[in-house]
């Protein structure tokens, strides 16, 4: 009888362990049940964060790709949430600074930003320059006069003094704004005396697209409102600014012909009613 008692007293802290083994394992499953619930929804809300972070941007105006100026504005939204992006207001920074009539703006899967600018014009690369002076040409010292033989060409004494001042690249608009540019490079280049009128930048623009569709032109030059242009082996062609559409259009259209009318011709003048050829 006390072997048998024995025998029952040592159960006890055996059963004692196994309860208690057994109530950690079911606050275990209790604890996991209750956070892997949110382990997943935390790790579902940091993978869906992820998939609309911006890593890379598409842009295009019409039909082209946005300008880098364009493109550099919108680098700052790089590694921000498509989700967190308030949309009215990168619209609203884009049409402050280029004449685009609608700004589009999509996503797509994964980290893409697309922006579709529509109803705005390419724009002008130029290379601008504020001088105290303009250089003195000859064309000028014998005004009046048609005989040339004696003097250089204006774009030929313009160019060599061009490479006595500096420049800054801007990307000249058709609402007549200029944005800065990193290129270094263009057949645009402007020179004046004091900042031009919107006016009269607008009409740079005009005048740019207007010679742009009639003729191949190397370089543009102009000093303040008088524009020259060159051709190789050509006569320049001087023009003012503002100017009348129609009738330069004429006068553009009809140049193979103007050249042939006088030999040895420098400049064809189409700052008057007639051209004048020198």
């Amino acid at each position: 009888m006390l072997r048998k008692r024995s025998r029952i007293l040592s159960a006890k802290p055996y059963n004692k362990l196994s309860r208690r083994l057994r109530n950690l394992i079911l606050s275990a499953k209790n604890l996991i049940t209750g956070v892997f619930p949110v382990f997943i929804l935390l790790f579902t809300i940091f993978l869906v964060y992820n998939l609309f972070v911006i890593n890379k941007i598409e842009c295009t105006l019409g039909s082209e790709s946005c300008p880098q100026e364009i493109m550099e504005k919108l680098l700052k939204y790089r590694a921000s949430n498509i989700l967190l992006l308030n949309q009215k207001k990168l619209s609203s920074s884009i049409q402050s600074s280029y004449p685009v009539e609608k700004v589009n703006i999509g996503f797509k899967i994964f980290n893409t930003l697309k922006i579709k600018l529509e109803g705005g014009s390419a724009s002008a690369h130029a290379q601008v320059s504020l001088v105290n002076s303009l250089p003195s040409l000859e064309l000028d010292s014998t005004l009046g006069s048609t005989e040339s033989s004696s003097w250089k060409k204006p774009t030929e004494e313009i160019s060599a003094f061009i490479q006595t001042v500096n420049f800054i690249s801007f990307e000249l608009w058709s609402n007549g704004q200029m944005t800065p540019t990193a290129s270094n490079e263009s057949k645009l280049k402007l020179l004046f005396t004091s900042k031009p009128e919107i006016e009269i930048l607008k009409s740079l623009y005009s005048l740019t697209a207007l010679i742009d569709k009639y003729l191949d032109i190397e370089e543009i030059l102009i000093l303040d409102r008088r524009v020259f242009l060159r051709q190789s082996n050509q006569p320049d062609i001087i023009i003012n600014i503002p100017f009348d559409e129609d009738t330069l259009a004429q006068a553009l259209q009809s140049y193979a012909y103007l050249t042939t009318i006088k030999k040895d011709t420098k400049v064809i003048d189409l700052r008057f009613k007639n051209p004048i050829l020198r």
